[in-house]
């Protein structure tokens, strides 16, 4: 590409030499990388391109829409059973819930609090957590 720019070729690994050469060699390579940059800048996907793309993510989320639906487990349902208090008292806190025993074992600031008035009320080492308000789910090993 280089050549392309400037029509000249230079060794990119070689270090300038002092003298008259290392000027020259500095000035080639800021040629080159403006040029790079105008190339890139200049670029717009084709019609072609915006389809084949378009195409493409329609395909991925027919995928996902034939995918099996998302099975709670038994943590989902121990924390939509317990949700509405949660929410109410301690929304936006960290839940541990101990999905065996039933039972939320530990609720704190962030997981690392959770996890240890968890592990005061419970043996177990593994816990699942839940931000009470959030959809989002994930498990301490």
């Amino acid at each position: 590409m280089f050549k392309q720019v400037t029509g000249q070729k230079i060794d990119l690994f070689e270090r300038p030499k002092s003298g008259p050469q290392a000027p020259n060699k500095l000035k080639l390579m800021m040629e080159l990388l403006n040029a790079v940059a105008q190339d890139v800048s200049n670029y717009s996907p084709t019609m072609d391109e915006r389809v084949s793309s378009l195409e493409e993510e329609v395909r991925r989320l027919k995928q996902r829409i034939d995918e099996k639906p998302y099975a709670p487990t038994a943590a989902d349902i121990l924390y939509e059973s317990k949700r509405e208090e949660l929410e109410r008292d301690h929304f936006g806190e960290i839940v541990a819930i101990d999905a065996e025993a039933g039972i939320i074992a530990g609720i704190g600031r962030n997981i690392l609090e959770a996890y240890e008035n968890a592990s005061k009320k419970s043996k177990k080492s593994k816990f699942a957590f839940r931000k009470v308000g959030s959809q989002s789910i994930c498990k301490l090993r």
